[in-house]
């Protein structure tokens, strides 16, 4: 693999527990009040996949599991809600782009139900359009520095906008 490819990213997992996780979501809902957004969503079955309150799936980008917590993106390839084969879309997993509105993104790391939850972590985060926040700068921090820098992260993007 690449790791010079702009489109090839890879992440690992292993630091982002659940309280973590839960953590940001819960301060995605209650404290920034995003419009449009009611709910942080990481998809674990098929039918979420056409959820109305999520919004409409933009792109979908393969995410291999290549050991315990560690997760290679690839991608960016555009794969819109009317072409995604049930069937085969979640033999692997799935980072997806969801468009809630003109400006907010919602991104979710689905699971493969057949892996087991202690292997992949789950991991919910948000964008604003043109920019990423990615959970790349919360490697290697504390439960409680990676929350603070998820706050202040999407908090300065939010002011930039």
């Amino acid at each position: 693999m690449d790791n010079n490819d702009n489109n090839i990213k890879t992440y690992d997992l292993s630091t982002l527990s659940p309280p973590i996780i839960a953590a940001i979501r819960y301060y995605i809902l209650t404290e920034l009040k995003f419009p449009h957004i009611t709910e942080v969503h990481i998809l674990e079955n098929k039918s979420e996949l056409f959820d109305e309150e999520i919004g409409e799936i933009i792109q979908a980008i393969p995410v291999k599991n290549i050991g315990k917590g560690i997760l290679n993106i690839e991608g960016p390839k555009d794969v819109y809600a009317k072409d995604i084969n049930l069937d085969c879309i979640y033999s692997d997993t799935y980072l997806f782009t969801l468009k809630s509105n003109e400006k907010i993104n919602l991104y979710c790391i689905s699971e493969n139900k057949s892996m087991d939850n202690d292997t992949l972590y789950k991991a919910a985060y948000i964008g604003l359009k043109d920019k990423k926040l990615t959970i790349e700068s919360y490697i290697n921090l504390s439960p409680d520095e990676m929350f603070n820098q998820a706050k202040e992260n999407i908090i300065n993007s939010l002011k930039k906008v």
